[in-house]
This record gives C-alpha cells, sequence and structure tokens, in this order.
C-alpha cells in the first residue's frame, strides 16, 4: 500500500512539474503571439492608409486629365461636322 502511495506521489509530482513547464512555455508562446498581433493590426492600419491615400490620389489624378482633356478639346478651333467624333478623339491622342 505504501508504495501505491508513493508511486501516486510521484506521478502527481511529474505532473506537477510538466504543468509547470508547460505553463511557462505557453506564456512565451502568448508573449510572441501578442507581438505578432501587434506588427499585424500596425501593417493593416498602415495598408489603409495607404490604400486611402492612393484612392485619394488616384481620383485627383483623374479628375486633372479629364480637365486637361476637355481644355485641349475646347482649345481647338471648330471644324466641320465630318471631323468630329471618333477622328477628332485620334488626332487629339496622336
Amino acid at each position: 500500500v505504501m508504495s501505491r502511495d508513493l508511486l501516486r506521489l510521484k506521478g502527481a509530482s511529474d505532473l506537477r512539474a510538466w504543468e509547470e513547464v508547460r505553463s511557462k512555455n505557453f506564456i512565451a508562446w502568448r508573449a510572441a503571439v501578442q507581438q505578432l498581433l501587434v506588427g499585424l493590426r500596425s501593417t493593416i492600419k498602415s495598408g489603409s492608409t495607404q490604400h486611402q491615400q492612393l484612392e485619394q490620389l488616384l481620383s485627383q489624378r483623374s479628375a486633372a486629365d479629364l480637365a486637361y482633356a476637355q481644355a485641349l478639346v475646347s482649345s481647338l478651333p471648330a471644324k466641320a461636322p465630318e471631323e468630329s467624333g471618333s477622328r477628332l478623339r485620334s488626332r487629339l491622342l496622336g
């Protein structure tokens, strides 16, 4: 009976030691995961900001290109009706 109790105590002691190691390793793993999450959140925020800036830039660029094209068209002398349409656009584009 005594040897069974000693075996149980040793087993419990081994289990406790394993649990302590597992707990310490989990703490280190959790800290590493938290660092990764912070980095990912920062990257997502940065990417979102860059996307918004790029969207704004492209929108402004598109408006500027359209205004430039309209200014070019309005600066052309009036032509006969047969030159309007696709031939006029092809002359503008070269």
